[in-house]
């Protein structure tokens, strides 16, 4: 059996597979995150199923469902660290969920579908079966199967912090022919 000493699990409310990786700093079984249930009162919460030979890296928080409800992590499925999953998500089998994603309450993530890093989905958000939803995007609906979805958008430099500077009293000089 592994070792889970280094991560808080609420075991009444918690069924691990097997062969399962759950690495340090993580928080499983938590209160679900809604205005509707008291974080105290551990009878509102649903329960956590994580599938045999998931792998749940450093400091990733997955929250049980609400009462009566479930979040599940699929077979197989891959989990990054400091990856938030909220109350009620259904991750399939196969998935790979990027570092630092955040998933909504109720999102659903079909088998072999890909979070990128930093990734956001909005609650009851469904990504399709071998979905890509790229680093840093946000996801708010239905996104079609099979398909890859990211932004365009890249860092582009906006111009120089002219606000920091003097308050920094520093002065502006050109070099490499740009103010700063």
């Amino acid at each position: 059996m592994a070792d889970y000493k280094n991560s808080i699990i609420r075991w009444d409310k918690v069924r691990i597979g097997k062969n399962v990786y759950i690495g340090a700093g993580c928080t499983i079984g938590g209160p679900p995150e809604h205005a509707e249930i008291d974080p105290n009162n551990p009878d509102e919460y649903g329960t956590i199923e994580i599938g045999d030979n998931a792998r749940i890296y450093d400091s990733v928080n997955i929250n049980c469902g609400m009462k009566g409800g479930k979040t599940v992590i699929g077979e197989g499925t891959i989990v990054m660290a400091q990856t938030h999953i909220g109350h009620d998500c259904k991750i399939g089998k196969g998935c790979r969920i990027s570092s630092a994603s955040v998933l909504g309450g109720h999102t659903v993530v079909e088998d072999y579908a890909n979070i990128g890093i930093n990734a956001t989905t909005h609650q009851f958000t469904e990504v399709g079966e071998g979905t890509i939803l790229g680093a840093g995007c946000f996801a708010k609906g239905k996104l079609e199967s099979w398909s890859i979805y990211h932004t365009k958008t890249t860092a582009k430099n906006q111009g120089v912090n002219e606000y920091l500077l003097e308050k920094m009293g520093i002065k502006p000089k050109q070099q490499d022919g740009f103010n700063h």
